[in-house]
């Protein structure tokens, strides 16, 4: 039971930390509001199988079709993640000016997000 609530409780947290990043700061810097919603419908998409699963959770029986959910969360956190690292690299790339690139920089220090988005930044 208790690996399961430390399941929901990351799924919480990978939800909090994709929100940060691709907030109202990045949609101002990058000037790309649209590309940004295009990955906020697949991190929405991120919760569907749990709101949809048909069985138990809780349920030790029910494990590994827990796992199999759990796992495939994982991988789409992973394609994200990439997904969110090169549209960074992208936007750095179409800055115009040293100024942008550092004021971009400054936004995401204080931004809570993933561990490999963050490290990307910096």
């Amino acid at each position: 039971m208790s690996a399961i609530c430390q399941d929901l409780f990351n799924i919480a947290q990978v939800m909090e930390e994709f929100y940060n990043i691709f907030g109202p700061e990045l949609k101002a810097v990058t000037g790309e509001p649209e590309r940004i919603e295009e990955v906020l419908q697949r991190v929405d998409g991120l919760i569907e199988p749990f709101e949809q699963v048909k069985f138990d959770i809780w349920n030790i029986k029910n494990q590994t079709q827990w796992r199999q959910v759990m796992n495939w969360f994982n991988q789409e956190v992973l394609l994200i993640e990439s997904e969110a690292k090169h549209f960074i690299d992208d936007s750095f790339k179409t800055l115009r000016s040293a100024e942008g690139a550092f004021d971009m920089i400054l936004n995401f220090r204080h931004i809570r997000s993933r561990e490999a988005i963050n490290s990307q930044m910096m």
